[in-house]
């Protein structure tokens, strides 16, 4: 004969007290950075990070390693900084190439934003 499980006790779960989350209604000073929150899964705000947003690039693999190995030698040598992570790291050479550019063709002035969703996504 097998052996037969015992049997479970049955479960309850109590209801939430309180009102519906789905009713709740957001102010409209929320309403972007939930929607932001839903097209990328994080809320710039819960993580700290108010005031940014996230790129996701693809590049050579190669060249990224490279990258990576001169992010690592940078850290190194220069002990008399704070560390910088990858991304920082990475966010810094971006923003010195958009100085750079701004100096060179718009006269030292800064580009006007171009919004999102107005470059088109890589294949």
């Amino acid at each position: 004969m097998k052996p037969q499980p015992r049997p479970r006790k049955p479960m309850t779960i109590p209801k939430a007290a309180g009102p519906d989350p789905a009713a709740l209604t957001i102010g409209s000073d929320m309403t972007s950075r939930t929607n932001s929150a839903r097209r990328t899964g994080r809320t710039s705000g819960a993580s700290g990070r108010a005031g940014k947003e996230q790129l996701s690039l693809w590049m050579d693999a190669n060249v990224l390693g490279r990258a990576r190995t001169a992010w690592r030698a940078e850290s190194v040598a220069d002990v008399d900084q704070p560390y910088r992570h990858f991304s920082q790291w990475i966010a810094a050479v971006i923003e010195e190439a958009v100085i750079d550019s701004e100096r060179r063709l718009n006269e030292g002035l800064p580009y006007k934003p171009t919004p999102k969703g107005q470059i088109g996504r890589s294949q």
